[in-house]
């Protein structure tokens, strides 16, 4: 797994994923200035976007999936947790 972690943190690896970061920052910038006539909130249509948006790309699930990606994070992972896996650790001895 350090092998995979490694490689997907390389110095080309990051520079790939930061252009790729800077276009998905600029297509969320255009469809704000698009809906700019009905209102926007940087915070939901830009900030809050930016990372599942990315997290998703890079996962290689659809941008569609990344108001599901958000969500998850909000509720503290569920996404990533499998179904038989607690959802608090117990205490020791319990």
């Amino acid at each position: 797994m350090r092998r995979q972690v490694t490689r997907a943190f390389s110095g080309k690896a990051v520079a790939r994923l930061r252009t790729r970061t800077e276009q998905i920052a600029a297509e969320l910038l255009h469809e704000m200035e698009a809906a700019a006539v009905a209102g926007v909130d940087l915070a939901r249509d830009f900030a809050s976007l930016l990372p599942p948006t990315v997290i998703a790309e890079t996962l290689g699930a659809p941008v569609s999936m990344r108001r599901q990606f958000l969500q998850g994070g909000r509720q503290g992972g569920v996404l990533a947790r499998p179904r038989h896996a607690p959802r608090r650790p117990r205490p020791v001895g319990a």
